[in-house]
This record gives structure tokens, sequence and C-alpha cells, in this order.
């Protein structure tokens, strides 16, 4: 039994149109089962995606904070007076952690071992684009303001205290 769709629509006889269901000697072409399993596929699909892309973030989160409390520590061992680290998370992959530095340390000349050990661990973290890490230092200053720190998304901040 041809439908309307076959006899109507699709003229040319290289179209064909395979029944959704078939019942005895009928044969069923529901729009809504055909919408239905599309979008059953969809959400499907987007469930698992999200899952997999919260899993990731949580993941890369946790390595960003080991990264960035284990150099707060790698800091104060060389004597260097490091207030507080502040994050930016800039997506599921890519976090930003600034270190507020005394301003006689920041501008020590033996501070440079400092900055050359940020980027020894930036190139051992950053070996691909499911995790990239930036480290940044700035002195502490009378006009650092910390609350602008909030307004560039430093959401995120670390003083060596657990609470």
């Amino acid at each position: 039994m041809k439908t309307y769709i076959q006899n109507q629509i699709l003229s040319n006889e290289k179209w064909e149109i395979t029944p959704i269901k078939s019942v005895g000697n009928e044969d069923y072409y529901s729009s809504d089962d055909l919408i239905n399993a599309y979008f059953m596929g969809k959400e499907d699909s987007l469930t698992e995606m999200v899952k997999e892309k919260t899993a990731r973030f949580e993941k890369n989160l946790q390595k960003a904070i080991k990264i960035s409390e284990s150099f707060f520590a790698e800091i104060a061992k060389k004597n260097f007076r490091c207030k507080t680290v502040f994050m930016k998370i800039e997506d599921t992959n890519t976090f930003s952690s600034l270190f507020l530095v005394d301003e006689d340390d920041f501008c020590n000349d033996e501070f440079l071992a400092i900055y050359e050990e940020s980027i020894k661990i930036r190139k051992e973290n950053n070996t691909d684009s499911k995790f990239l890490m930036s480290i940044d230092f700035t002195p502490i200053t009378k006009y650092l303001d910390e609350s602008c720190l909030l307004a560039d998304g430093y959401l995120m901040s670390y003083n060596g205290r657990i609470q």
C-alpha cells in the first residue's frame, strides 16, 4: 500500500520510503516516532557529552589546583614570600594561576629561578590541548586591587592554609 508521501510527494521512482512499523499488511509511517527517535538519540548523545566534559573538567581542575599548591610550597621553600595564588578557569581545559609575590622578592634577581621553574612546569604539563595552564607572577604593591582580579575572572584563591 503506497502512502501519501509516496503517491504525492515522491513522484520520482528512484526513491523509496521504508515504513517505521508494519502490523499485518499495514505499514505505518509516524513522523512522531521518527522525531522522538531523533530526539532520544540527541538527548543520549548530549547526556554522554556532558558527562565526559564534566569528568574532564573535574580532572583538569584538580590537576591545576595540585600544580598551583605544589608550586606555592616550592616558592616558600626557596624563602620567597608569596601571599596568595589566584586561579582563573578559562574553559574545561585551560587554567591560569597568578602568584602574588612580595615586591622585594619579585624584583630580586634570584627570583629568576622561580620563573625558570614555572616554565619547566608548563612544559611538563601543557603537552596537548586537553590541559593548558599558565603561571604568572605579580608584585604586591599599594596599587594592586585584589577585587580587580575577581573582575578579571580569578574566582579561586589559595593562601597556603587549609581552612
